[in-house]
């Protein structure tokens, strides 16, 4: 199911503990990011494109694939049995301090350079 987008995004992941992201597939998960700014910790897949600021910000948990249940299942009881602060924080901090919002303009940029590369070739 596709619900559409919602004014109350923010209040909702101020409101939670975690993000739960187990996508199997996923080109972005800009979702992941959304979380990082509201300082909320996170547990997703490698799948999402955006996985790898988890990764770096120490912000969270992400699983290797193939996707399975019991991965998700231990990694979800070892966050919950831990602080999730210094998660969160460690989010926060790392979203101070890369230009998470304007990466869909540089990756615009990119595309265009390499088109005119190719028209010039």
């Amino acid at each position: 199911r596709i619900d559409p987008g919602r004014a109350d995004v923010g209040a909702l992941l101020a409101a939670a503990d975690l993000l739960i992201h187990p996508a199997r597939h996923e080109l972005g998960g800009l979702v992941l990011l959304e979380a990082m700014v509201a300082g909320l910790p996170t547990l997703c897949t490698s799948a999402c494109g955006f996985a790898e600021h988890v990764t770096r910000a120490e912000a969270g948990t992400v699983l290797d694939g193939p996707f399975r249940q019991a991965h998700l299942d231990e990694a979800l009881a070892a966050m919950l049995a831990s602080p999730l602060e210094p998660l969160g924080e460690a989010g926060l901090a790392h979203a101070a301090s890369v230009d998470l919002h304007g990466m869909h303009d540089r990756i615009a940029d990119e595309i265009e350079a390499v088109g005119q590369g190719r028209a010039g070739a």
